[in-house]
């Protein structure tokens, strides 16, 4: 179980930054090598590059210092993600919106 938990933590921060990285080369802020993908649209060259990058930095420390490094980050990054989205709602209210989540009644009991 803690392996197949490893694993879809990898797979999940990999994901991420793996997106995070083909945008940035699309956007012109890192090499244009990044930004290939493949026949489905998944950036091929950025996840390669996620692997490399990761198990050198294994390499070069204890495994799950990293993953304890990673999941702490990850939790960091969803409360600041949340947190603007309600800034952002508080900022402009009268916003139309693509989708609605939660009724108005029940937004000051789920933030």
């Amino acid at each position: 179980m803690l392996v197949l938990a490893t694993l879809l933590a990898i797979m999940t921060s990999m994901s991420g930054s793996s997106r995070t990285l083909y945008q940035a080369s699309v956007d012109g802020w890192l090499p244009k090598y990044l930004g290939r993908t493949n026949d489905h649209g998944a950036p091929t060259a950025a996840m390669w590059t996620d692997l490399c990058f990761n198990l050198l930095l294994l390499l070069m420390s204890d495994y799950v210092f990293v993953l304890a490094a990673s999941n702490v980050s990850y939790i960091i990054f969803n409360f600041l993600n949340l947190n603007a989205g309600w800034i952002h709602r508080l900022d402009r209210p009268d916003w139309i919106r693509p989708y609605k989540a939660l009724p108005c009644s029940w937004q000051p009991v789920a933030c």
